[in-house]
């Protein structure tokens, strides 16, 4: 169904050849593998993505989006509310319940949902609560999959995998680290 005012445009295969599609954004949908893979870290596509951040331009990070260098971490934590980092963070695929925390509007009409099999990142680093984020969707994670002390020291605790963030200087986010699988795009939460 068409939005009045909306006019979504499709980039693949990475960075658009013509950047200026990107020129008074509102919203950019980053869906992407991470680390390395990212197309957004060279320096003058990282220049315009903090452009746009300070314009206020939403970002959607999914799937594996918010995993980053080291060296990225506090500039993804202040643009998206979360970095995924290999010093604690976990990852894997699993059958996950879903269910959402807190008021937050993006909440209004979600659901408790399972997620059978999509791919997982978790025991991330999120900006700080009193700093714009807030936990949307949480679960439990196979206890198998926390793959170092950090992750170990939460057993039985409810892991955030989406997540919202609003921005000191003005734009919001929202991030889940889900939708690995086609069919995760199919539940209606």
């Amino acid at each position: 169904k068409a939005v009045s005012g909306v006019a979504p445009v499709m980039v693949a295969e990475g960075w658009s050849k013509n950047e200026a599609v990107l020129d008074g954004a509102r919203c950019v949908l980053l869906f992407m593998d991470g680390g390395d893979k990212h197309s957004f870290l060279e320096p003058s596509r990282w220049a315009k993505m903090q452009s746009l951040a300070k314009a206020g331009t939403g970002f959607v990070l999914l799937h594996q989006g918010v995993d980053c260098k080291p060296e990225r971490a506090d500039d993804f934590k202040a643009m998206f509310g979360a970095a995924f980092l290999g010093d604690i963070g976990c990852r894997g695929h699993w059958d996950m319940d879903l269910k959402p925390v807190g008021t937050h509007p993006v909440l209004r009409g979600v659901n408790p949902f399972a997620a059978p099999g999509d791919g997982w990142l978790y025991n991330l680093h999120f900006a700080e609560k009193d700093k714009g984020f807030a936990p949307l969707l949480v679960g439990q994670v196979p206890e198998k999959s926390r793959s170092n002390a950090d992750a170990k020291q939460h057993a039985g605790r409810d892991e955030v995998i989406g997540w919202a963030h609003q921005r000191a200087g003005g734009g919001r986010g929202f991030g889940f680290t889900g939708a690995d699988l086609h069919v995760s795009w199919s539940y209606e939460s």
